[in-house]
């Protein structure tokens, strides 16, 4: 599993050994999606471009290949950028660059049809028409 990492920090690895690129991705996240305690599941591709070709990115071992997985505080910002170290552009013989993640947090989706409530009240009304009726 990747970490999470400080934007501003430098990391503290061996700098002979070659590294691969950092990669960038934006991200929407819809407000319900923080402080979850479970986190929230964002799509990601397996290969990223960097300086206009495209890189796989390094997955961990136990990491799905298409999504990662982020905790995102309730407190966070509209907009935020995310360092998640060695989760970046892989070259061979070296260690993996970060993975850059720029989330924008958006207002929920409207809920589509009604609510439960009102399909509780719809369904009540409709009850009570038949008793009604059967009485009659």
């Amino acid at each position: 599993m990747t970490g999470l990492g400080n934007v501003f920090d430098a990391a503290e690895v061996d700098e002979d050994v070659p590294r691969g690129p950092d990669l960038e991705l934006d991200v929407q996240a819809p407000r319900s999606a923080l402080g979850r305690d479970d986190g929230w599941e964002v799509e990601v591709p397996p290969q990223l471009l960097a300086d206009g070709v495209l890189v796989p990115r390094h997955i961990a071992p136990g990491d799905a290949s298409d999504r990662l997985r982020l905790h995102l505080s309730a407190a966070m910002p509209a907009k935020a950028r995310l360092r998640l170290r060695g989760a970046g552009g892989v070259i061979e013989g070296g260690r993996p660059g970060d993975l850059f993640v720029t989330v924008t947090v958006v207002d929920d989706p409207p809920a589509r049809g009604l609510p439960v409530l009102a399909w509780a009240l719809i369904a009540a009304a409709i009850f009570a028409a038949v008793i009604v009726a059967a009485v009659r």
